[in-house]
C-alpha cells in the first residue's frame, strides 16, 4: 500500500481508554494467578505436522495421477511449450502490468499484440502494441502530458518498418515491439518442428537450464487447480545457450538476440507453478529490484491475435517522440 496518498488527510490519533478507540475491541487480560494452558501450543504443533503431511500427500497424489516424477512433469511442460500455437501471458509488477497475446504457429514470423499499463516517475501510460518480425505499431490509449502528442493519443503509430526501428527510440519501446525480446524467455513457447523440439529438449537436459530440490516441491491452488510448486535456480550460461538454439530456428537477428540474452541475466531464481495433469507451466514468480514479478499463462492453442493495424502516424513524425 502506498501510504503517501493519505499524507495530506491524516486523522489525529484517538485518545482515551483502549475501549473508546474506534474499530478496537477491548479484552480484559487474564488474571495473573490463572495458569496458562499448553493445549493451544500442542494443538498448533499438531496442526503444523498435519499440514506438512497433507502437503506431502498431495504432492504424491498429483504425481501418482501422471505416473511421472516431479522432474518428468516439469520436462513435459517444457516440451509442451515447444509444440504450442498460441498463448496468453498476464504479467504484474510494482509499477504496472502487461498482457501479451501471441500467435506463435509460425515461429519464423510470430504475431504479438500487447497492452502495457505503466506508472514511471509519476507519469502514467496505457499502450497497446502489435508486432511481427517485419513491422510493429504502438497506440497510446491513455497518456500523461509529455509522453506523446495529444493528437496522437488513441491513434496507431508505425514504429518498426521492414525490420528497421527508429535509432533514437527508447529501449523500453524496442523491448515492447520486438518479438525476440518477448519470446526468448526461460520457457520458450512456439510451434517448433518435431526435430527442433528434440534438439531443444536435448539442449535443455544435456546442459541443464535449471536445478531444483525434489524434496522441496510443494503444492498450491491456482485458479482452482491443484498445482506443483518448484523453487528453481537457473544456470545463466546454459539458459543463454538454450535461447541461442531457439533463436536460430526462429531466424532472430544478432541485435535482437543480444538484447534478449542480456535480459536473461535477470533470471536467477524463480518459483514455478505447474499443472501436473495438463503438464503446463501456468504461473511464474521471481524477485526483482522493485519487488515480485508474477506471470500467469493461459489460452494455450486458443488465443486469438488481432490483425496488423493501419497506422495514422509514423514514429518519426511525432514531436515530442513517444515515451513510456
Amino acid at each position: 500500500m502506498n501510504h503517501e496518498q493519505f499524507a495530506g488527510n491524516a486523522q489525529p490519533a484517538p485518545t482515551g481508554p483502549l475501549s473508546t478507540i474506534p474499530g478496537m475491541t477491548y479484552v480484559s487480560p487474564l488474571p495473573p494467578t490463572r495458569p496458562v494452558s499448553k493445549l493451544p501450543l500442542a494443538l498448533g504443533l499438531v496442526a503444523l505436522v498435519f499440514a506438512v503431511v497433507a502437503g506431502t500427500a498431495l504432492v504424491m497424489r498429483l504425481t501418482a495421477q501422471t505416473g511421472l516424477t516431479n522432474a518428468d512433469i516439469l520436462l513435459s511442460a517444457v516440451e509442451n511449450n515447444l509444440g504450442t500455437t498460441s498463448f496468453r501471458q498476464d504479467m504484474s509488477y510494482a509499477n504496472g502490468s502487461y498482457t501479451l497475446l501471441a500467435d506463435v504457429s509460425a515461429i519464423t514470423n510470430p504475431r504479438l499484440s500487447g497492452y502495457k499499463v505503466t506508472t514511471t516517475s509519476g507519469r502514467a501510460s496505457q499502450v497497446s502494441s502489435y508486432a511481427d518480425n517485419r513491422n510493429s505499431y504502438l497506440k497510446y490509449v491513455k497518456a500523461d502530458p509529455g509522453l506523446i502528442p495529444v493528437n496522437a493519443i488513441n491513434q496507431w503509430v508505425s514504429f518498426q518498418q521492414n525490420g528497421v526501428s527508429p535509432t533514437t527510440a527508447l529501449e523500453q519501446l524496442r523491448q515492447l515491439t520486438e518479438p525476440a525480446y518477448q519470446l526468448l524467455r526461460p520457457f520458450m513457447i512456439g510451434q517448433f518442428s518435431e526435430n527442433q523440439r528434440q534438439e531443444l529438449v536435448k539442449q535443455w537436459t544435456t546442459n541443464p537450464v535449471l536445478t531444483f530440490d525434489d524434496k522441496a516441491v510443494k503444492t498450491a491452488s491456482v485458479e482452482g487447480k491443484d498445482v506443483l510448486v518448484y523453487a528453481v535456480t537457473f544456470n545463466t550460461a546454459n539458459l543463454k545457450a538454450y535461447a541461442r538454439v531457439a533463436a536460430g530456428y526462429q531466424g532472430v537477428s544478432d541485435i535482437a538476440l543480444n538484447r534478449a540474452l542480456a535480459d536473461l541475466e535477470l533470471y536467477s531464481t524463480n518459483t514455478l507453478y505447474v499443472d501436473p495433469i495438463a503438464k503446463r507451466i501456468i504461473k511464474i514468480e521471481f524477485g526483482s529490484s522493485t519487488g515480485t514479478v508474477t506471470t500467469i499463462f493461459s489460452g494455450f492453442n486458443t488465443t486469438p491475435v488481432a490483425n496488423e493495424p493501419k497506422p495514422t502516424y509514423q514514429y518519426s513524425e511525432l514531436s515530442p517522440a513517444p515515451r513510456i
